[in-house]
């Protein structure tokens, strides 16, 4: 499990990764679901 400032840390390095491999005008679309386990701690990132 992440901590929140790990998971940011995380998708900074993906999406720098998405920016080198797309083609000028190219798209990227990120699915995340909702997470409802009672277990772990739901965190939003809007």
């Amino acid at each position: 499990m992440f901590t929140l400032e790990e998971y940011l840390k995380f998708l900074k390095i993906v999406w720098k990764e998405v920016y080198r491999v797309l083609v000028p005008g190219g798209r990227a679309c990120i699915y995340q679901h909702s997470k409802f386990r009672k277990e772990e701690p739901y965190v939003s990132l809007h």
